[in-house]
Parts: C-alpha cells; sequence; structure tokens
C-alpha cells in the first residue's frame, strides 16, 4: 500500500508541476505575443506616418511644380471661343486627355483672337490657332503677330503653333515650310496631320469625297461642318494630334513624373 500511495504522490506532484508550467509557459507565450503585436503595431504605425509624411511632400512638390511649369493652357482662337452650350470642341478634348493622362486639374481655357491678351493667364502655355478669318496680308506679318502673342507670356519656350488647316499640299506649300522654319517642333501643321491621319483617328471609313481630299491633302469632309469649321469627330482628331504633340515636346514630363511617384506610395 504504501508503494502504491508514493507513485499516487509522484503521480499528483507531476501533475501539479506540468499545470503550473503549462501556465507559466502560457503567460509567457502571452506576454511575448503582446510585446510581439506592440512591436508590429508601433512599426506599422512608423511606416504609415513615414508613408503619410512623404505623400505630403511630394504633393506639396507636385503642385509647386504644376504653378510653375504646367499652370494651364490659353488657346487663341476666335472659333473655339465662340462655341456655346454643349459643343464639342478642341480645348474640351484636350482638357479631357489632360485630366486622364496627366492630372485633373489643369485649366485649358480660349482667347478670342480679336482681344488683347488676358492677363490672368499670363503664366498659361499658349496655343495659337489663327484661321482664315484673321486677315494677314503676307506670312511675315503672320508669324510676327504670333511671335507677339508669345513674348505676351512668361511660358518662354513653351509655346504651341497650330497650322491652316484649308487648303492643299500644293497651295500651302510655302505658307508650311516658312511656319516650320519659324517654330520647328511647336508648329502643328493641322492639315497634313489631318489629311493624312484623321480619318484613322477617328476610326471613321473614308468615303469617296474623302479619298479625293486627301488625294490632294485636304482635309477630308467627313470631319468638317459647313464653312471648313471642323465637326465634332473633326474637334477630337485634333485635340487628340494637339496632345500628342504637347507629350512629345516634354511639356507634361515633369508633373506626370511626380504623379507616377505619388502613385507608387
Amino acid at each position: 500500500m504504501k508503494g502504491i500511495d508514493k507513485a499516487r504522490f509522484i503521480t499528483l506532484n507531476l501533475l501539479v508541476f506540468t499545470l503550473i508550467l503549462a501556465i507559466v509557459v502560457g503567460q509567457y507565450k502571452q506576454k511575448t505575443e503582446k510585446v510581439a503585436n506592440a512591436e508590429v503595431a508601433s512599426t506599422y504605425l512608423a511606416v504609415s506616418t513615414e508613408r503619410q509624411e512623404k505623400q505630403r511632400i511630394v504633393t506639396n512638390q507636385l503642385h509647386e511644380t504644376i504653378n510653375r511649369d504646367l499652370p494651364g493652357f490659353i488657346v487663341w482662337d476666335s472659333a473655339a471661343s465662340g462655341a456655346v452650350g454643349n459643343s464639342v470642341t478642341y480645348p474640351l478634348i484636350l482638357k479631357e486627355l489632360i485630366s486622364q493622362h496627366v492630372y485633373n486639374d489643369i485649366p485649358v481655357e480660349v482667347q478670342d483672337t480679336s482681344n488683347e491678351s488676358n492677363q490672368e493667364y499670363k503664366n498659361y502655355i499658349p496655343i495659337i490657332f489663327l484661321g482664315q478669318s484673321d486677315n494677314f496680308e503676307t506670312k511675315e506679318q503672320m508669324i510676327e503677330h504670333i511671335k507677339l502673342i508669345v513674348n505676351n507670356y512668361n511660358s518662354h519656350e513653351k509655346y504651341l503653333v497650330l497650322g491652316l488647316t484649308s487648303g492643299t499640299a500644293k497651295s500651302r506649300m510655302q505658307l508650311e515650310s516658312y511656319m516650320a522654319s519659324a517654330f520647328g517642333e511647336r508648329y502643328v501643321n493641322l492639315r497634313e496631320l489631318v489629311s493624312t491621319n484623321g480619318l484613322k483617328i477617328a476610326k471613321l471609313n473614308p468615303t469617296y469625297d474623302d479619298i479625293a481630299a486627301m488625294g490632294v491633302g485636304s482635309v477630308p469632309p467627313s470631319l468638317l461642318s459647313k464653312k471648313e469649321n471642323f465637326n465634332e469627330k473633326g474637334n477630337e482628331v485634333i485635340g487628340k494630334i494637339i496632345y500628342d504633340r504637347i507629350q512629345k515636346l516634354g511639356y507634361f514630363d515633369s508633373v506626370q513624373q511626380l504623379v507616377k511617384e505619388l502613385e507608387s506610395l
């Protein structure tokens, strides 16, 4: 009996010891987990705070860069300034493309070519489209007038000049060559670009009249309304051509780089 009692006593003590050990280990594990969770939370908070601070810094840099490099565009075009209601104009298309692919708060304003430049937009980048209604006796006079407009703005070498869209390749050859020499890559030969690529950009199949017009380097009629003005599709084409040239000239680069950096944070 004594041997049995002793065995029971030892077994009971082992059970008690095991229970106490389990409690101690459990408490230690809970404490360790609390410390680990606290460290994880602290690390997460630190990382989150660091990310927020980086976002704040990059956001401030973005706004400063926009104010310096891309405060907005001012379009010199009497026809576009006269558009009313829900008219689809190329300045509107340009603004939509900038909002989609660059930044959603870059203004595109329109200036009537018959009026003096608005000083409110003095830091904006001018886009100058002098049409058939702007009367110039010589091509030299037209170019000097464009240069005067450019000099009214603080954008320095940032500007865009849009060529006439009427006529044929033959009839416009001399003027377009002169404009290209005067303004280089900042000159957009709209007649040529719309004639050769306009229907493709608009995703339209050419009619017989379109083919005939493009054969002599004229704008296809499917992109025109009355009086040689562009219709909705034509304005969409011009807006896309202007956007692509601005992108090519690098005017969007500094803003797009910061937007990309901000999106990665």
